[in-house]
């Protein structure tokens, strides 16, 4: 029995056994490719957090300080956001009173420009990939932040003295008064720095292993930023400068 020659149909040389081993093959070679690609993945998602100082990789380093960059922004933008929330009660508080609704509406008028700004931000992005965008839009924001001294009194004005001099104001719109100076004043501004954040997590991704760290890292920039424009307004600009030149300074770091 075991001296019996194996039939000429099962051995390796049959179309059958050759059709097998190249399946073999083919299977390992597909498995192979799907490690190398994950791999490959997990390096390049991976490379968005390791040091930049290596000369043999241009494209790391390129992208290294690309979202650098893109971090810069969003945290300034952040910091602004902050700054103009609490200076911009405090000059409102000026002309309707230091009230709990000045404080309402400034914070109701931020959140909204947030909203709008996040949406038609990432809106442009998917359509226009290019800082150039951000640049058309960031200047005229720099602009009305610089001329709030001089021409947020006449908004102002026009508010409060569209009411009968010796009428007393309704109590509605010494509510909604407030909303109104807000949003006129501080809502364009603040929506165009609002765009930066989805914009710049549209310009840093390169693949969709990248979404999660990238949008992370944005988000995380942005926040820390907005974390700083709070004690930084609140415990050292009130007191060194004037409001007016705290406008100026935040429209020429636009």
């Amino acid at each position: 029995m075991f001296g019996q020659q194996t039939p000429r149909r099962w051995g390796w040389g049959t179309p059958l056994k050759k059709r097998a081993a190249a399946r073999t093959v083919e299977i390992y070679a597909i498995r192979t490719n799907t490690v190398n690609s994950e791999y490959a993945n997990f390096v390049t998602g991976a490379s968005f957090f390791l040091p930049c100082f290596d000369g043999g990789h241009r494209d790391r380093y390129a992208r290294c300080m690309r979202n650098a960059a893109a971090a810069a922004l969003v945290f300034l933008g952040g910091f602004i956001i902050m700054v103009l929330e609490i200076i911009g009660a405090r000059f409102l508080a000026k002309d309707f009173g230091s009230s709990f609704h000045v404080w309402v509406s400034q914070i109701g008028v931020v959140l909204i420009a947030l909203a709008l700004g996040y949406y038609l931000g990432g809106a442009l992005a998917d359509r226009w990939q290019r800082l150039s965008v951000l640049v058309v839009l960031l200047v005229p924001a720099g602009l009305a932040l610089w001329l709030i001294p001089t021409c947020a009194v006449w908004v102002i004005d026009a508010i409060i003295m569209r009411h009968p001099a010796d009428q007393p104001i309704p109590l509605l719109w010494q509510k909604l008064d407030p909303v109104l100076g807000s949003a006129l004043i501080f809502l364009m501004p603040c929506v165009v720095l609002a765009m930066l954040s989805p914009y710049m997590i549209r310009l840093s991704t390169q693949s969709l292993a990248q979404v999660g760290r990238s949008s992370g890292f944005i988000i995380a920039a942005n926040t820390v930023g907005s974390i700083a424009g709070v004690f930084i307004s609140g415990f050292v600009l009130i007191d060194q400068m004037k409001l007016s030149h705290i406008f100026r300074l935040m429209g020429v770091l636009t």
